[in-house]
């Protein structure tokens, strides 16, 4: 029979418990694992405490931001030109970003009997 294994997060740790067979609640481990473990993870970004504290934004859409911000100020004033303005002028640089991270020529290669040798 397959040993149930759970894990649970408190803080930054990680703690693995398995299901114990006579009692039905989740204790440390007692046997041994055999093939080992696999754990797979990704890390959050930080979240801001503070309007001090530095955002972690790439160089290329921090204009980006500050349009959305502008954006957002307008829209809270009923200025809605504005905001379609500064709405658009977000869209724009973050539509380029986007268009810029795969950069190079891209073009198609014709077949045999049409290339060029």
């Amino acid at each position: 029979m397959a040993v149930d294994y759970q894990y649970y997060l408190r803080g930054s740790n990680i703690a693995l418990v398995q299901k114990s067979k006579t009692t039905n609640e989740y204790v440390s481990p007692t046997t041994s694992i055999e093939n080992g473990l696999m754990l797979e993870y990704s890390a959050l970004p930080s979240v801001p405490d503070d309007e001090t504290d530095p955002i972690d934004i790439a160089e290329e859409l921090a204009m980006a931001a500050v349009e959305y911000v502008k954006a957002k100020f307008a829209e809270n004033a009923n200025q809605y030109d504005k905001r379609n303005f500064h709405m658009n002028e977000f869209k724009r640089i973050v539509y380029q970003h986007q268009r810029n991270r795969f950069g190079g020529i891209r073009r198609m290669v014709d077949k045999e009997p049409y290339a060029m040798r």
